[in-house]
């Protein structure tokens, strides 16, 4: 697995303040999003951006959190595996739904 370190890309070891306000403003984001009577669930496709926003919502949220992966029988496409990671580690109610990538194309 390939990490990204900004630290080794730009040659600086200290943020310049835009990851602290990126950070606030989906916190504030986010908070909206909570504001309402419903459960709170994600789809979890285990890439950055519903990881992200998955962990950011487990930051400020005290109930459950559902979320659902599409596992895949085509390892080239299955990101189930860090969707299962990002849940664990944002503690949520995980399920995975399964599909057959052979016998599941349109038309």
């Amino acid at each position: 697995m390939v990490h990204f370190r900004l630290e080794e890309e730009f040659g600086r070891s200290k943020p310049l303040g835009y990851e602290e306000a990126l950070r606030a403003a989906l916190l504030d984001s986010v908070r909206h999003y909570l504001v309402a009577d419903a459960p709170v669930g994600a789809l979890l496709s285990g890439g950055v951006d519903s990881s992200a926003l998955v962990g950011l919502v487990s930051e400020l949220h005290r109930g459950t959190i559902r979320t659902v992966t599409l596992a895949v029988d085509d390892p080239a496409l299955d990101g189930s595996p860090l969707a299962r990671i990002a849940a664990a580690q944002s503690r949520t109610n995980h399920l995975e739904a399964f599909l057959h990538a052979s016998t599941s194309h349109a038309g």
